[in-house]
């Protein structure tokens, strides 16, 4: 097996082969991890130019995998006549190359490609960087081909139009000599008017642009063809429409104008383009000349048009600007700077980002200035060094840089991407959101890790062999393990001393087995010095725990002093009472400094006879009361209590009490001394502890819960299942009544909220259903906006609605965390809290909300599986139906081209046997004549000639005469037999019909047993196969004969396959003894449904392969003996064709039922008529 290759290891082949990526260093792995996941193909050759590692990118371009691609040389991947030799040569001699070449993969399949490679980027070891750049070439292609064929079509265009501008001018110059002749003398231009008027009307129809004359009043009085045909009217049409009619609203003010103007003689005539509306609606582009006629006295009498049709040219403009538009409005969308700059740092070209904050002024173009003279110097000098890196070495160079833009600091990601041998292009990305998020959770980092200092424990992770995952001390902690060791990865015993690590182990052992937390007690030995020690054994998750050990030792040395002097009474802060062992227990005495540590007065209890029960707090009296009889019934003299007694303000103190039981001679109980102490301090010390180790316990909490989320989401895709989890984990960890998920349903035709998931109490009613959105506004208001909706008590709510809904059900506390997918759809968690007095904590928001992200992404993926899936199904199931159309597409030929090949055999074979069959009976008849006319010659002639006396004995005439009638009954015989046959023949011939029509099954079995006689009949010597006929009285049924009839072929051919089979696996001496039998059964099973049986004793099957045996293309004969479809294309046809039923009963060894149920009345398929 080929080792894994490090591109970072040292030239010696023996290293390279035995290296271990486990014993790489971090910067090793960092860029193995680099060579693995590149998205482009990365190759190391040796100097004979042979691969010896490749990444997953290069197979997937060459399409081969990893293990047929090492040993492989680039030659064997160019086109054929591509000498790769000097190439090879010239590479290792310049260290470096780049270049571009035709790859052609395993598959044949060509791809264009670009390289970049490098000699010896560690000895005898060359790295090659191929990119596919195959679309981009034929973009490239396609673009530069539309950008030609656009070319020549403007150019065309324009020729055109240059063309039809002279025509126009030289049809206005002709109608300007008319004018001219107008204006000449009278009596002339009335001799030569109608030669005028005859030149003037040919222009006017023949001419290839359009023309039209207008009155003042824009009606118009005469139009050319060519004006017709632009605009789609007859000239009837026209002459009933003014101008201003079929002119475009936006151009006809501009043209009123130019009008106005020739008729003021202002101008003596315009050009302008204008656009006319077709008849059927349509805008017509077009480029007009517009000039006056006027009469004698120079008055004008109308306006004259000459039009060409420009709407190509205009298109064409149209799409170039919209070319322009879609480039700028793509360059304006990247939210980078760019700008191309030459080595010298001199800007070539500049594109400014309008929300990118520049350190280009404004109204400053850079084009052709230096880097230096446009921005700081210290930014200047930086990007001119990696300029000529970038120009050096052809690499990409990406940095950061901070800059500070009108007084704001800045961070931005620079890319220098070489372009030309003396050219680069400037990528500068605004990434100070990206920062502030980084430094964010840097300084979230850093909290954490000093709220864990802050800790005064020794914490550390093991997993279950007892193995140190993590771990963290305390600097003051008196630690076993000495400061210079590192115990990550060593056991418990390695590292503690073995009493130590026996306990801890046995500890470890229990929370591994229940997952319930452990604690104990320990005392340890550090620098000659005791300690006492409280350790907590905590499960986390999976095989994970955690060891939380506190220092107790102050506490401990507090104790033992205590008892120490618990047997002398002194003065100070411990209080002495003696009550009786009576109801309520009496109070007998109390020591005199009960004044000063609760307050009262000694005489108070004296005097009231006060019961010592009535000072403790009604919470913890049942607990003291109940804890103190236990004891008793244990028979312990002393005991300790802490619980909360009243002091003399009404206030309550926490007090330890250590009381001595007083027994009489008698053994009766005579009263309670008892040693009562002050430990509120001490108490408000263990709830700070507490709430510390509550903290950290909601953290570890937190954490759990986002990870089993996440875990969750990677090990399901199913999306209802991960919103289960979601809700599940959410209702446990952040301890609520109800947790909910819903779906914002907008497609219906009325707009809902869903709720489609719950966990709840039992006690509260189901929130599952669809309530309107208009009933909770405010709700939803913010949901859509991607807001949380949080409410710690429903009195608080603003919106009626929802509080009224909220009262109904019992909620008090109320939150929504809305959740907005990628797939645009609004979701959204519903949590409720019946209790009053718990509010919403920060932490079980943020909790929420990280969760909430989790879970957007986990249905994301859902939506793409699902998306993926789905597709994947379609593909197979439109594979699999048109493998089993073709399968049955050339079955059914086949069948067919049998049955005719059968029809026609059928009909050879019957005119002879008709022939032969017609002419028995009168052969029959002459016989027996001519048999009577010997007999008569017999009888009158008894004795006859010589001759014919030897030629009666030589013929044996008498048995003649008697064999002779037995001779033409077996030729009848077998003329019959040959006729059935024949029958049986037409009747299989109906293969390929598909008429819907009743038949007689029996005929159709029949006919199939015909055409398998030659196989039941043995070959080779082998016994023939009996065939029982259990034909019952069936009537005749409606079905697909010759479908059927390819059903009957099917059961039969496998019945008597497997008897073969079965014959093949038996030992010879069995062989003798076993005779194949196939059983057909016909029956009426119910009302109006026939079954067909069909049974062998052959081989037979197994369950699994009976599991299998319809299923297209399954078969458990040899290859090239059958295709798998025969079952299958029968099982088609009853159940789907005929609306019938085909079930298989095997015994393995034993044999095969197959039996058909169908209906007498069938319902007629139409897909088989097809």
């Amino acid at each position: 097996m080929n080792q894994p290759f490090t591109p970072l290891s040292h030239s010696d082949d023996a290293v390279l082969e035995s290296s271990d990526l486990t014993s790489l260093s971090l910067r090793d792995r960092q860029l193995r991890s680099l060579f693995e996941t590149a998205l482009d193909a990365m190759a190391i050759a040796d100097d004979r130019g042979l691969y010896i590692e490749v990444n997953w990118a290069a197979c997937e371009l060459f399409g081969l995998p990893r293990e047929e691609l090492i040993g492989r040389c680039i030659a064997e991947f160019t086109e054929p006549g591509v000498d790769f030799t000097p190439t090879w040569q010239q590479f290792q001699q310049q260290g470096q190359m780049r270049g571009e070449f035709r790859l052609v993969r395993a598959d044949g399949a060509i791809r264009e490609v670009e390289y970049a490679a490098t000699a010896h980027f560690i000895p005898h070891r060359h790295l090659s960087i191929i990119r596919d750049i195959t679309e981009r070439k034929q973009a490239e292609a396609k673009i530069q081909q539309l950008t030609q064929q656009l070319e020549q079509r403007v150019l065309e265009r324009t020729r055109q139009l240059e063309e039809t501008q002279a025509k126009l001018q030289l049809t206005h110059n002709c109608y300007q000599m008319v004018l001219e002749h107008q204006m000449s003398d009278r009596q002339h231009a009335e001799k030569e008017w109608q030669q005028s008027e005859d030149k003037f009307r040919a222009i006017f129809q023949q001419a290839g642009v359009g023309i039209n004359q207008a009155d003042l009043s824009g009606r118009f009085i005469q139009v050319n063809p060519g004006f017709c045909q632009l605009l789609g009217y007859t000239e009837a049409e026209l002459l009933q429409l003014t101008f201003q009619q079929v002119t475009h609203s936006d151009d006809l003010a501009g043209k009123s104008e130019l009008i106005r103007q020739l008729y003021n003689g202002d101008i003596d005539s315009c050009m302008l383009e204008q656009r006319y509306i077709h008849k059927n609606g349509s805008v017509v582009w077009t480029n007009s000349v517009l000039s006056i006629l006027r009469d004698p006295d120079g008055n004008p009498i109308s306006d004259l048009a000459i039009v060409q049709d420009i709407s190509d040219r205009k298109q064409t403009e149209l799409a170039l600007q919209h070319s322009e538009a879609m480039k700028r409005a793509m360059w304006e969308a990247i939210p980078d700077l760019m700008f191309y700059v030459n080595r010298n740092g001199v800007y070539l070209n500049y594109l400014h980002a309008p929300q990118f904050a520049n350190l280009v002024d404004a109204g400053v173009n850079p084009i052709n200035r230096c880097l230096t003279d446009v921005l700081p110097l210290e930014v200047a000098q930086r990007h001119l060094y990696y300029i000529q890196i970038a120009l050096d070495t052809g690499e990409v160079q990406t940095y950061e840089q901070q800059v500070r833009i009108d007084g704001k600091l800045y961070y931005e990601e620079v890319r220098v991407i070489p372009v030309e041998t003396d050219k680069v292009l400037f990528m500068i990305r605004d990434i100070s959101d990206r920062k502030q998020m980084e430094l964010a959770l840097q300084q979230s980092e850093a909290e954490n890790r000093a709220i864990l200092r802050s800790i005064p424990d020794l914490l550390f992770y093991v997993n279950a062999e007892g193995v140190y995952l993590n771990y963290l001390h305390n600097p003051g902690f008196p630690d076993l393990i000495e400061n210079s060791v590192n115990p990550i990865g060593q056991r418990l015993e390695d590292t503690l001393p073995p009493e130590v690590a026996r306990r801890q182990r046995y500890h470890l052992e229990q929370v591994v087995r229940t997952g319930e937390i452990q604690a104990y007690e320990q005392e340890t030995w550090v620098d000659n010095k005791l300690y006492y020690e409280e350790v907590r054994v905590i499960p986390v998750e999976g095989d994970k725990v955690l060891f939380a050990i506190r220092d107790i030792s102050a506490l401990k040395q507090a104790e033992i002093a205590l008892r120490e002097e618990r047997s002398l009474f002194i003065g100070g802060p411990t209080v002495v009472f003696k009550w009786q062992n009576a109801e309520g227990w009496p109070v007998e005495y109390v020591s005199p400094n009960v004044r000063s540590q609760l307050g009262y007065d000694p005489e108070f209890f004296l005097r009231t006879r006060s019961h010592y029960i009535d000072l403790i707090h009604p919470d913890d009296r049942m607990r003291v009361a109940q804890d103190i009889q236990n004891r008793i019934r244990a028979g312990e003299r002393y005991y300790e209590q802490e619980y909360r007694l009243r002091r003399a303000d009404g206030e309550y103190c926490w007090l330890y009490d250590f009381t001595k039981v007083a027994y009489t001679p008698q053994g009766q109980i005579a009263h309670f001394l008892g040693y009562v102490q002050d430990i509120s301090d001490r108490k408000a010390i263990e709830t700070q502890r507490q709430q510390a180790e509550a903290q950290l316990q909601g953290l570890l909490v937190r954490t759990q819960l986002v990870n089993s989320i996440s875990t969750q989401i990677r090990s399901s895709l199913d999306l209802e299942t991960i919103l289960q989890n979601a809700v599940n984990a959410i209702y446990t960890a952040i301890q609520v009544d109800i947790c909910t998920f819903g779906w914002y349903r907008s497609q219906t035709h009325s707009p809902s909220w869903e709720i489609v998931i719950e966990r709840k109490v039992p006690e509260l009613p189901s929130w599952l259903g669809q309530y309107a959105p208009d009933r909770f506004l405010m709700k939803f208001e913010k949901i859509f906006q991607g807001q949380i909706y949080c409410v710690d008590r429903s009195s608080q709510l603003p919106d009626e609605q929802l509080k009224s809904f909220r009262q109904t059900y019992g909620i008090s506390a109320y939150v929504c965390i809305p959740i907005h997918t990628a797939g645009q759809q609004i979701g959204g968690f519903e949590l409720g809290r019946i209790a009053g007095d718990r509010p919403w904590s920060s932490e079980e928001i943020e909790l929420l909300q990280e969760v909430t992200n989790q879970v957007a992404i986990a249905i994301e993926q859902a939506e793409l599986y699902r998306a993926s899936e789905e597709k994947s199904r379609e593909l197979a199931q439109a594979y699999t139906e048109l493998q089993q159309a073709q399968t049955r597409l050339i079955q059914v030929e086949k069948m067919s081209s049998l049955g005719q090949l059968v029809a026609g055999i059928a009909h050879e074979i019957n005119n002879p046997v008709s022939f032969i069959y017609g002419n028995l009976q009168p052969a029959s008849e002459y016989v027996r004549q001519l048999i009577s006319l010997v007999r008569l010659y017999q009888q009158s002639c008894p004795q006859p000639p010589s001759a014919i006396a030897a030629e009666l004995e030589e013929i044996d005439f008498d048995y003649l005469a008697s064999d002779f009638p037995e001779l033409l009954n077996s030729m009848k015989t077998g003329a019959s037999r040959i006729r059935d046959i024949v029958k049986s023949l037409r009747t299989f011939s109906r293969l390929d019909e598909a008429d819907f029509k009743r038949v007689n099954l029996h005929e159709s079995l029949d006919s199939t047993l015909v055409i398998l006689q030659n196989r039941l009949n043995g070959k080779a010597g082998e016994p023939k196969i009996n065939v029982i006929k259990n034909y019952g009285n069936v009537p005749r049924i409606e079905c697909y004969s010759g479908l059927l009839n390819q059903v009957f072929l099917n059961l039969l051919s496998n019945a008597v396959d497997a008897i073969e089979q079965q014959r093949s696996y038996l030992e010879l001496e069995e062989d003798a003894d076993y005779r194949g039998e196939i059983a057909i059964t016909t029956t009426l099973s119910q009302a109006n449904w026939l079954c067909i049986s069909i049974e062998d004793n052959g081989c037979g099957m197994s369950i699994e392969v009976q599991k299998k045996i319809f299923n297209p293309f399954f078969t458990t004969k040899p290859v090239g003996k059958g295709t798998g479809m025969g079952l299958a294309t029968s099982y088609q046809i009853i159940v789907e064709d005929h609306g019938g039923n085909l079930q298989c009963i095997s015994t393995l060894g034993q044999g095969t039922n197959l039996m058909i149920e169908l209906p007498i009345c069938a319902q007629r398929n139409l897909s088989c008529q097809l």
